[in-house]
């Protein structure tokens, strides 16, 4: 009992949930190192990736080319995903002047630190300050924020629009019980159900009146039964019914322009996952008195300008799209991108939320006694995950991205237990027995050498700055732990906070630049725009837009780039210019070898510590042979140490 007493609401609010000085400090500290994690080496930390590339590349042609409605991959149509993400990076780029890498990466960091603020408020809206601070707490650190907060990817801003969407039918929902209309459930009770803690809570109320809701009466249940609200008048307030429709209206408005913009970025993918949750939803509660308001005509005016709008106007000038739309839509359903098996998810829903998965299995736990007794706000929590697994399991291709949209409802699951958690640790003065110190300290310790061992066997030319990192982080949960042996429980974790920034800070701008594959793809795309001229047309040999492709040499080859998807494509660009420069991998030069006459100018010549993810690059010059024979010159499997002679510009740039 002592236990269920440390984690219920009841133990919390006996705590004090008002936001005292220290949590508002608290909470305010920790938005500002979200902002620094979110900024610091933003563009320096890493080189694109395959899929950053995706928009890094057509918002860089956007501005060099002018046309906005068709997205362009290195000079052909990129179908495969609406123009949003491309808009906006373009936006920022023409605002600037370039595109660069830390641009592409600002709109979903900004989406990331959006992400945590929306969820703060819904937890505090819902169970309190310190579950508000919980929630911070975990939105900055988990594994999944981690992974995908600082990519130039649009998995985080889908993440804020359906959070947005999911919020704004919270607060329908909760607008409703707390007025009385609707399924007529507790809208204030203490999150733990059970008797004590209800007959707690009514001691603190004058008259059954709760404290923050002044209007509402309670029925106080029998210990089998649920709560009940009841208005003082016996329903809805006459005068406010007005308000509160057109509230409702509002509401199902917002929902149905983030539909619409997510749209804009995925398809139908949000609104699907909206749409199956919201039907798990009412199965559950056998009520669709929520669809009031629901046929807002300007949230479907714009809908339907975000969904029919930007197709129709692609496929009056490019009706090939359609079947794009179809292999990415219809056909992503049918199997024609290929198949996971059904369990696919599992060990990923386990390991994306990391280091609070226990707190989330316990938060989800609580939340599903708390619906099965009718609160309609942990049924509607639940539904949702519910449906987006149902749905992203029923689709035979499974990406880990995919399960983004549950991903914030388990942080708002594991806010309560965990900041009452946090409640308790500060006001009780807990002092750890020295049997339980010692054990986390050296569990701690091991688990940091064995980081760093499998660190060192990956990358053995960083010894000196991952022992610096192993020996930092020691340092701190040592001292974070000795401090909460003598119950200075907040000054343990401000030092956990400031030591994992350090860390982070050191991490992304020393190990990560030095452990970078593609860092020199990046290098060679430079000098290759530098020897070539920024004016002159490069063009890509075999880029067939796959994740083995070389796409984020695209980028940094910078525009006019062109890409040739096979020796015809090759032999007809050939056949109008008569001489091309071309960017191909040294796999792929005896193929252009027996076609055309070929000259290499330049090979890439990465760091013998880091590998390639795939064979290193060749800037050749190609030129149509006669009779099949090459240019007299060099081999393209020449040695490499025979200089290469070809005439420059006094600027140093190729003829």
């Amino acid at each position: 009992m002592r236990l269920w007493a440390l984690f219920s609401s009841a133990a919390g609010e006996r705590l004090g949930n008002d936001p005292g000085r220290s949590v508002r400090f608290g909470m305010g500290a920790i938005f500002l190192l979200g902002a620094v994690w979110c900024l610091f080496a933003l563009g320096s930390q890493r080189t694109l990736g395959t899929h950053e590339a995706f928009v890094a590349v057509p918002a860089q042609e956007m501005l060099t080319s002018g046309d906005w409605l068709i997205p362009r991959f290195a000079g052909k149509p990129r179908f495969q995903k609406p123009p949003l993400p491309y808009w906006i990076v373009a936006a920022l780029g023409g605002v600037v002047g370039r595109v660069d890498a830390f641009l592409a990466r600002l709109p979903e960091a900004l989406c990331t630190w959006t992400v945590a603020a929306v969820l703060c408020v819904l937890a505090w809206h819902w169970f309190g300050t310190h579950a508000a601070f919980a929630t911070a707490v975990m939105q900055f650190s988990s594994a999944w924020v981690l992974t995908y907060g600082r990519r130039a990817e649009p998995d985080m801003a889908l993440t804020l629009l359906w959070t947005l969407a999911w919020g704004a039918f919270f607060r329908i929902l909760e607008a409703r019980q707390s007025t009385g209309g609707g399924p007529r459930r507790c809208s204030r009770i203490p999150i733990s159900c059970e008797p004590e803690a209800w007959e707690a809570h009514r001691s603190r109320s004058a008259d059954g009146v709760f404290e923050k809701d002044p209007g509402q009466g309670v029925q106080w249940p029998s210990e089998n039964e649920s709560p009940t609200l009841v208005g003082r008048d016996g329903g809805e307030d006459a005068e406010h019914g007005d308000e509160h429709t057109a509230r409702r209206r509002r509401l199902w408005t917002a929902i149905l322009c983030l539909l619409g913009a997510s749209w804009l970025i995925k398809f139908h993918y949000t609104p699907a996952l909206f749409v199956a949750s919201l039907v798990v939803f009412a199965v559950w509660e056998r009520r669709w008195d929520w669809l009031r308001g629901a046929g807002t005509p300007v949230g479907w005016s714009v809908f339907g300008a975000c969904a029919l709008g930007w197709p129709v106007l692609v496929w009056l000038r490019a009706p090939e799209a359609i079947e794009v739309w179809y292999r990415e839509t219809i056909g992503r359903a049918e199997g024609m991108l290929g198949h996971d098996p059904w369990w696919d998810y599992l060990p990923k829903l386990f390991a994306m939320p990391l280091p609070w998965t226990p707190w989330v299995a316990w938060g989800l736990w609580r939340l599903a006694r708390v619906a099965r007794r009718g609160d309609v706000r942990a049924r509607w929590l639940i539904a949702s995950i519910i449906g987006q697994l149902a749905l992203i399991t029923a689709q035979p291709s499974k990406h880990a991205n995919y399960a983004l949209g549950i991903m914030p409802l388990l942080t708002l699951a594991a806010a309560e237990p965990l900041g009452n958690y946090l409640a308790w640790l500060w006001a009780s003065r807990w002092r750890m027995p020295a049997w339980f110190a010692t054990g986390v300290a050296v569990a701690a310790v091991g688990g940091v050498a064995a980081g760093v061992h499998v660190s060192l066997r990956r990358w053995p030319h960083l010894e000196s700055e991952l022992m610096t990192l192993g020996g930092v982080a020691v340092a701190v949960v040592t001292a974070a732990v000795a401090l909460g042996a003598f119950g200075r429980h907040k000054h343990g974790l401000v030092t956990l906070g400031a030591g994992w920034v350090v860390m982070f800070c050191a991490f992304h701008a020393v190990v990560l630049p030095r452990v970078d594959r593609r860092a020199a793809d990046a290098r060679f795309g430079r000098v290759v725009r530098g020897l070539v001229g920024k004016s002159r047309a490069i063009f890509l040999y075999r880029l067939n837009q796959t994740p083995e492709a070389l796409d984020p040499i695209a980028f940094y080859v910078g525009a006019p780039v062109v890409r040739l998807e096979g020796p015809f494509e090759l032999e007809e660009r050939l056949a109008r210019a008569g001489e091309l420069i071309v960017v191909c991998y040294t796999t792929d030069l005896d193929e252009l070898a027996a076609m055309v006459a070929v000259e290499r100018l330049r090979s890439e010549r990465p760091p013998r510590e880091v590998r390639l993810p795939h064979p290193p690059f060749a800037l050749v010059r190609v030129q149509s042979g006669i009779d099949g024979h090459r240019r007299p010159g060099r081999s393209p499997d020449g040695d490499a140490g025979t200089r290469v002679r070809f005439a420059k510009h006094p600027n140093g740039t190729l003829r």
